[in-house]
């Protein structure tokens, strides 16, 4: 009974004090409401119009979404601090998710609002350059932080997430803080000019950003220590070190070394392999220089990262054994023989690799080794899901530009699977290999351009990404098919359009499924699927591998060779 009082006693203390910090946030944040309101009513009222308020008469509009949109943000904002609401029973965190769905749109009208009146407002008295110059920089920064917050939880990185979201929330009180710091300087030393108010004001801001940042690191300091208090009584799930291929900057093939890192932990449907095998892939040495195509720079850095690599552990593709399965799955076992694709998260390049059991994995062709196994994968599930799209049927004629590449070798051998009349164009010094994978005429793109022929295919493949829809449409059949394995923004948003008025289909994407890996393995088995390895390195030689891939002249797959280190 006395530890039950006891424990009532201080669930009710922490209750209390928990409501301490969004009652000094909606303190903080009373004044520009008072103020807000102030002035949503006098523009209601059709007030008179002086030199300080005609600039909202004249454009109304921002003011209007402005002013709201800062009244909700900041105080229903303030009740995402509070404990019981964030980390409470189911009600509590439905709550905390719906008051963010609330809270994210109103951020973003509150910052972009913001920023449209300091760039077509005329400046206000006593703000100059200086201030106007803080608020493009700021209310940029908490457009940025909310946006960074919505991406972080969409990858369910919950500690990136609060703490973008309380520097995006931190931003936007700031006019509470203002207001605060300049009541004092107005009592004591009068009124302020332009230099006093940018000083004032961009104080302020940074004083709010500076609280934010130490509570941020303290709950990131909280929760990184209490972690190993609760691995105390078992090994599973704990980091042992692994050899990796690490890069941390974007940049040429030195940028990759081989470091030790944490092993990773799997979940209960998950499966940890031992890598045996991956390849250097065009993905790979894309994502390391950051070589995107043309207009896909900022959509690159979501899943890249904007300044440093967000995966730091390169390779779309594994061949290895597995070494542990979670709790919940069947599936496989330790010691099962596997093959799988990471996709856009990566981390093959490693002793170690986690992936979904449900997920682009399964077992290996077991006529094949490690190291020709894994090339099915990246190359040959790329090639079937792009062909899937096509419906090719047997008597197509199907051209396969860069037909000597990863993707370009699978998906020669695949369309000539289906029944197509194959055309491969490569270089004169791979059309042995080309011809050898099936394809029933090789063109040496360095003597014959393809589009000038006169001849036309019912799809057409590119590997390379130097043939768009409006260099090879006329090289396409009535209805048919181009499929663009690499493309940038323009063709993206052009692909529908063009598909709908040209009625020849523009397949920009694909979705690889785990039938479409077994299909492949399935070949490999029968003897009706050939591997194809240029070169093999060692997991040591990672730098030397990225730099023969980046020569674009590697036919077939470049192969990483990762043998366990005792």
């Amino acid at each position: 009974m006395i530890t039950e009082t006891i424990g009532a006693a201080t669930a009710g203390k922490r209750a209390r004090t928990g409501w301490l910090v969004p009652a000094g946030l909606i303190f903080i944040s009373i004044i520009p409401v008072i103020f807000g309101s102030l002035r949503l009513a006098e523009l209601a009222s059709g007030a008179a119009v002086t030199p300080a308020n005609e600039r909202f008469f004249d454009s109304p509009v921002p003011v209007l979404i402005h002013i709201p949109a800062v009244i909700i943000y900041s105080l229903v904002g303030a009740f995402q601090f509070v404990p019981s609401l964030r980390r409470g029973n189911r009600g509590s965190r439905s709550w905390h998710r719906i008051a963010g769905v609330i809270l994210i749109p109103a951020g973003l009208l509150s910052a972009l609002s913001g920023l449209w009146m300091a760039v077509f407002y005329d400046l206000p008295p006593d703000d100059g350059v200086i201030l106007l110059v803080l608020r493009l920089v700021f209310g940029t920064a908490m457009a940025a932080s909310i946006v960074l917050g919505v991406l972080a939880i969409k990858r369910r990185d919950f500690v990136s997430h609060g703490a973008w979201m309380a520097r995006g929330y931190a931003i936007g009180i700031a006019a509470g803080t203002q207001a605060l710091v300049s009541i004092p300087w107005m009592l004591l030393v009068g009124p302020t000019n332009e230099l006093s108010r940018a000083v004032l004001l961009g104080a302020a801001w940074l004083l709010n950003l500076a609280v934010a940042e130490y509570f941020i690191r303290r709950r990131v300091h909280r929760s990184t220590h209490s972690r190993p208090v609760r691995q105390v009584h078992s090994t599973r799930g704990r980091s042992f070190p692994m050899r990796a291929a690490v890069y941390r900057k974007f940049g040429p093939p030195e940028v990759v070394s081989v470091v030790e890192v944490p092993k990773p932990s799997h979940g209960p449907r998950d499966v940890l392999v031992k890598v045996h095998a991956s390849t250097v892939s065009a993905a790979d040495y894309r994502s390391r220089g950051r070589d995107v195509p043309k207009g896909l720079g900022l959509l690159a850095a979501k899943g890249l990262g904007l300044f440093r690599p967000r995966n730091k552990v390169l390779g779309m593709d594994i061949a290895g054994v597995v070494e542990d399965v979670g709790s919940d799955v069947t599936k496989f076992q330790p010691g099962d023989e596997v093959v799988g694709m990471l996709g856009a998260k990566f981390g093959g390049h490693a002793e170690y690799a986690c992936l979904p059991a449900d997920g682009l994995i399964t077992v290996k062709p077991r006529n094949l080794g490690f190291e020709e196994a894994v090339t099915l994968v990246f190359g040959g599930l790329t090639a079937r899901s792009f062909l899937n799209r096509a419906d090719i049927s047997p008597g197509d004629t199907v051209l396969i530009n860069g037909a000597s590449g990863a993707v370009g070798t699978a998906a020669v051998q695949l369309a000539k699977q289906l029944g197509a009349h194959v055309t491969g164009v490569s270089s004169a010094a791979n059309s042995e290999l080309v011809a050898s994978l099936g394809a029933d005429r090789v063109i040496d793109y360095n003597q014959i351009d393809f589009t000038a022929e006169g001849k036309t295919y019912d799809v057409i493949m590119d590997c390379v990404g130097n043939a768009p829809f409006e260099r090879v449409e006329l090289s396409l059949n009535p209805g048919g098919c181009l499929l663009l394995v690499i493309a940038d923004l323009k063709a993206i948003l052009k692909s529908s359009s063009r598909t709908r008025k040209s009625g020849k289909q523009v397949v920009v994407t694909s979705k690889p499924s785990v039938d479409d890996l077994r299909y492949l393995v399935y070949l490999a088995e029968s003897g009706q699927y050939r591997p194809v390895v240029d070169r093999t390195y060692n997991l040591d030689d990672i730098a030397q591998a990225h730099r023969f891939a980046d020569t674009g002249r590697k036919a077939g797959n470049v192969v990483l060779r990762i043998p366990l280190m005792q």
